[in-house]
């Protein structure tokens, strides 16, 4: 199920010309909680002159969600048009942000309970290797912990980027929220 209880296997298929089905797959490919403008939807289907054109095939979209035309906003941060009306576009946008921003939520706090658990792990090995007697169980005992030092150091390096990636989003959101508020 996506974003907005929308399943995009059971959108019905829009008549419009060839640009027209270009765009609305592009808007399409557009992620939940994510926008563009009308410049990159343009550049993305080849057409990168094409941004008014772009505008006009989403107004022709009377399908709305299905096919989110919602997540189109100027190349200054601002709504932009809406078939549906700014007000129904503004709510859409501020939905989808606030999932996507739970969603972020929930897997930096599932990715920082992976790495609490690596640490215990890593606590306890080194206990258990100054508790072994043998120098094969402690040479045993210190490749596992190399190799849980290594999960560890992967788990932060996926932490790290998972933060900059929605770093980054939720700072495109607050531009749009704050250009969408102004208008």
């Amino acid at each position: 199920m996506a974003a907005c209880g929308v399943d995009p296997q059971t959108v019905p298929q829009l008549q419009g010309t060839t640009f027209q089905q270009r765009v609305w797959q592009a808007l399409r490919r557009i992620p939940a909680g994510k926008t563009r403008s009308y410049a990159q939807i343009a550049k993305s289907i080849g057409h990168p002159t094409a941004q008014r054109a772009v505008a006009q095939a989403c107004g022709a979209n009377k399908i709305a969600v299905a096919i989110p035309c919602h997540r189109v906003v100027a190349s200054d941060g601002s709504l932009g048009g809406y078939h549906f009306g700014p007000k129904r576009k503004k709510t859409l946008l501020a939905k989808e942000a606030a999932e996507d921003r739970a969603k972020a939520a929930a897997e930096a706090q599932e990715l920082a309970e992976k790495a609490r658990e690596l640490s215990e792990a890593q606590k306890a090995l080194a206990e258990d290797a100054a508790k072994a007697g043998s120098v094969q169980a402690q040479q045993e005992l210190a490749q596992k912990e190399q190799q849980l030092a290594q999960q560890a150091e992967q788990l932060k390096q996926e932490a790290k980027q998972f933060q900059e990636q929605n770093a980054d989003q939720l700072a495109q959101n607050a531009e749009t929220q704050k250009a969408s508020e102004q208008a």
